[in-house]
């Protein structure tokens, strides 16, 4: 991702609807399948490190990025179980963690390499909970900004996780209010000179809507019912 991001992606977590419904996604799904809340937790691709707060009632959480920057952000958090390093190589033990989570991170590595390496470190019967953007036509430069490799879709995403030995007990898109806007609006925005943020462009109105369609919306994600969409988030059990 582009080293200006990360501050925006630190104020970004807080406030965002976007940054908001996604954590209360993955919150809502491990409440369902998670009955001990004395757990070991990874959070690849950790970010600014606001997903761990939320990742931190269901035990101890231990975050990993491939960049300094963003390290520093969950220092700033008051974390301290954190990793230098990548995510096809964590350097941890195996079979060591309950749950992974690698949210918007997968389109970023070899996916083959990365789910290994989530296989080698998650306990027998662990947890897997990835998010992904969908659908290759709404490829445009936010995407090359934060140096994506691919988009997916539920198809190729089911296909790449089972190839690497896990069971898939939960998927659904998500977002599906916005496939259409997030088409115009990126194609629009693509012609532009230089590419801001996608999450600084966001209206409070906008922001109030979104939060109340994304809520809306959950009660079905968390059960596997929405059909298309902008992300896809996979529940898979090793």
């Amino acid at each position: 991702m582009r080293q200006d991001l990360y501050k925006d992606l630190y104020i970004q977590e807080e406030k965002h609807w976007w940054h908001i419904s996604k954590r209360n996604v993955v919150k809502g799904v491990l409440g369902a399948i998670l009955h001990n809340r004395s757990l070991k937790i990874l959070d690849i691709g950790c970010g600014a490190g606001k997903t761990m707060d939320m990742l931190s009632r269901f035990g101890t959480v231990w975050g990993l990025d491939n960049n300094k920057k963003a390290l520093s952000f969950c220092k700033k958090r008051g974390f301290q179980h954190l990793m230098l390093a990548d995510a096809a190589d964590t350097g941890f033990k195996d079979n060591f963690f309950d749950v992974v989570t690698m949210l918007d991170v997968l389109e970023h590595t070899d996916e083959n390499t990365t789910l290994q390496e989530i296989k080698r470190i998650l306990k027998p019967d662990g947890f897997m909970i990835i998010t992904v953007p969908t659908y290759q036509w709404l490829w445009s430069s936010w995407d090359e900004v934060l140096k994506h490799k691919k988009r997916y879709t539920k198809y190729n995403l089911g296909a790449a996780v089972k190839k690497n030995g896990f069971t898939i007990i939960k998927s659904s898109y998500m977002y599906s209010f916005l496939t259409l806007p997030v088409f115009i609006f990126r194609k629009l925005k693509s012609r532009q000179k230089s590419y801001e943020s996608d999450f600084s462009t966001n209206p409070p109105f906008v922001n109030f809507l979104c939060t109340l369609f994304a809520n809306i919306e959950r009660y079905f994600v968390v059960r596997g019912w929405i059909p298309f969409g902008t992300s896809l988030i996979f529940v898979c059990k090793k």
